[in-house]
């Protein structure tokens, strides 16, 4: 990969980045609309979309150099907003996990 100074934005770090954060964004989309549409299964889509959304990010960002889907923060010496915009992102997903399971709790048994 040519060396772009860097930069943390995916679009200049590879298209598999891209691809990570797009599907991890569908994710959200979709868990959104389950919610919204008040889907029994709604609260177990929310925990597996919000442990996802942490191990990738985690995986892709803090772990070291691993697969085309590594992007990691210290190597490339990221910004602070970079830092700050992936742990609020680490943390909008432990809380909708934590949700999710939370609600699980409340089903009915038997659904």
């Amino acid at each position: 990969m040519p060396d772009d100074g860097g930069s943390p934005h995916p679009a200049r770090r590879g298209w598999e980045i891209l691809a990570g954060g797009s599907a991890l964004s569908v994710l959200a989309v979709a868990t959104l609309i389950v919610t919204l549409r008040h889907d029994r299964r709604a609260p177990l889509v929310a925990a597996a979309t919000g442990l996802l959304v942490v191990g990738g990010v985690l995986a892709s960002h803090v772990a070291p150099h691993w697969s085309a889907l590594s992007d990691p923060y210290p190597a490339i010496h990221a910004d602070l907003l970079s830092w700050a915009v992936m742990l609020a992102e680490v943390a909008a997903g432990l809380l909708l996990a934590v949700a999710g399971i939370s609600a699980l709790r409340w089903l009915p048994a038997g659904r």
